[in-house]
């Protein structure tokens, strides 16, 4: 039988511990059994003779006593059986497009709202600082403990790219953004930021939409914040000369009276 008339199929483990699972074909009746470490997965394509046939598993370690998966879409040539605690889900992805998805919405799920507060509250400490006002002691606070929230998904996250051997390009933009956004913390704390530091905080440009979309919401971030130092020396420097032109234009009247 051709590999058209049936999809590639495989097993994922999704459970958070090593799992011992056995897997039977319903129609070749072939037997095969494993133990899955987190995020592991193999190939059970030949366990089906066709998109109407069906597999049972049992996986006890993760609270599935049996479960019989049948009739698979023919639209799909993929179809991943994942383990998770007490079921089996059914995705119609690569294994490496469903990890990188459990990626995203599980331990990066809180990235985007960390991000849009620490840049809004970034934006606030950067007016501060370049209108010459105190810092918000209650900002840096909050600063610093989103840097630490994202630090700590960056660190699950490097480390289930290393378990599940995937690489996604959004957790290298991520750490981008994370070294630059504490660069830019520290410089405020020391009283050293300027727009020549700023500009040269670009990202480069990336492929994936993640990526992307990360890289996007910094740089227009760092754009606005670019934006309230220049504006800040704008204003500053008109100031001073106006205020040059006042002191002149005094003495020349005090001269000739």
């Amino acid at each position: 039988m051709s590999q058209a008339q049936k999809p590639k199929l495989y097993l994922l483990n999704l459970y958070p511990g090593a799992v011992g699972v056995t897997v039977t074909g319903d129609t070749t009746e072939q037997t095969v059994s494993y133990v899955l470490s987190p995020y592991q997965y193999v190939d059970i394509s030949f366990l089906i003779t066709s998109y109407n046939d069906g597999v049972t598993i049992h996986a006890p370690d993760a609270n599935i006593l049996q479960s019989n998966i049948y009739g698979f879409p023919p639209c799909y040539e993929t179809v991943v059986l994942t383990i998770e605690k007490g079921n089996v889900g059914i995705e119609f992805d690569t294994p490496n497009d469903v990890l990188k998805s459990y990626l995203y919405n599980n331990i990066l799920q809180n990235m985007c709202n960390y991000l849009a507060q620490l840049y809004q509250t970034l934006l606030t400490l950067i007016s501060e600082y370049a209108s010459g006002k105190p810092l918000s002691q209650s900002d840096l606070s909050t600063v610093s403990s989103l840097l630490q929230e994202i630090n700590n998904m960056l660190q699950n996250a490097l480390q289930f790219e290393n378990q599940a051997s995937i690489s996604s390009e959004g957790v290298s933009a991520l750490q981008e953004v994370y070294n630059y956004l504490t660069q830019i913390y520290e410089s405020l704390t020391n009283q050293t930021l300027s727009v020549c530091e700023l500009q040269n905080l670009q990202l480069p440009s990336y492929n994936t939409q993640e990526a992307s979309t990360i890289a996007s919401n910094y740089t227009q971030f760092l754009n606005q914040a670019i934006n309230i130092m220049q504006s800040a020396s704008s204003s500053s420097q008109s100031s001073g000369s106006s205020s040059s032109s006042q002191s002149s234009g005094s003495s020349s009247s005090s001269q000739s009276s």
